[in-house]
């Protein structure tokens, strides 16, 4: 990872999108490029409830999450009657 991180900082990388098939592979690669990189922006592609827990705010903090899912709690109840 250090070697990555030495190589986005030469081509003066401003954003990293990070995809991975497992949320919690997301969460780790998320937390070492803000920890490595200060000045890059992580973007995630796709959304997870993980993404809300407390032990996370830290590493998520100003992560873009892109996702076709909203993640609000407002939209996991439907209304039938609606």
């Amino acid at each position: 990872l250090e070697d990555i991180a030495q190589t986005l900082l030469a081509h003066r990388t401003r954003a990293v999108v990070i995809v991975a098939s497992d949320v919690r592979d997301r969460i780790f690669l998320a937390h070492e490029v803000r920890t490595r990189l200060r000045d890059v922006k992580v973007v995630v592609v796709g959304s997870h409830s993980l993404y809300l827990r407390p032990e996370f705010n830290e590493a998520l903090r100003g992560v873009l999450v892109v996702s076709t899912y909203p993640l609000l709690l407002e939209t996991q109840f439907w209304d039938a009657g609606a």
